[in-house]
Parts: C-alpha cells; sequence; structure tokens
C-alpha cells in the first residue's frame, strides 16, 4: 500500500487537454522567431505549414519568454523630411561639443 502511494507521488500531474503542438513544434516556433523577430504569428503558420491556430503560436512563444507583438508600421521618409534632415545637420554642423551636451 505505502509502495502504490510513493509510486502514484512520483508522476507529474496531468490535467486538462493535451497540447496541439508538440515539443518539436514549439522548439521550431522559437527557432523561426528568433531567426526573424518581426515575423507575425500567421506568417509562421503559413511558412512552416503548421496545423495549429496562430493564438496557439502565441501562446506557446510567451512560455518560451519571447516578445509577441506586433510589428509597427512606420511611415518612410519622403523627400520633404530628407531636405530638412539635411538643413538642419548643415545649420548645426559647427557646433561645439558643450552646447550638444545642453541640447541632450
Amino acid at each position: 500500500m505505502i509502495t502504490n502511494a510513493i509510486k502514484h507521488d512520483d508522476l507529474p500531474e496531468s490535467r486538462g487537454r493535451r497540447h496541439k503542438a508538440s515539443a518539436k513544434t514549439d522548439g521550431l516556433l522559437v527557432r523561426c522567431t528568433k531567426r526573424n523577430p518581426f515575423i507575425t504569428s500567421t506568417k509562421i503558420k503559413e511558412v512552416q505549414n503548421l496545423d495549429i491556430d496562430t493564438s496557439t503560436i502565441r501562446k506557446r512563444l510567451l512560455e518560451a519568454n519571447l516578445k509577441v507583438s506586433r510589428p509597427r508600421k512606420v511611415p518612410l521618409l519622403n523627400k520633404k523630411h530628407i531636405q530638412k534632415r539635411i538643413q538642419f545637420a548643415q545649420d548645426h554642423q559647427e557646433w561645439p561639443i558643450e552646447k550638444w551636451r545642453n541640447m541632450l
């Protein structure tokens, strides 16, 4: 009787449904994300041809302590912005270091 209790004590407790993604798939997701940090879960699913939901992919990445975020779309610089940046650089090219420290 005591030996049976000890045997069952050593086994890990498992409750709930099994993961659809295996440990091998989780490793694949982590490698793919580390290679390209700005890839979306939808893109990972397409590229790896996985049969799991995108929310599951995000959950697995969170469990692996990887940041799960959507890449921000930033507008490109147009010609007007480029001209203003060049003009600013030319106007302030002669500033001494002490003046730049005050700015920062």
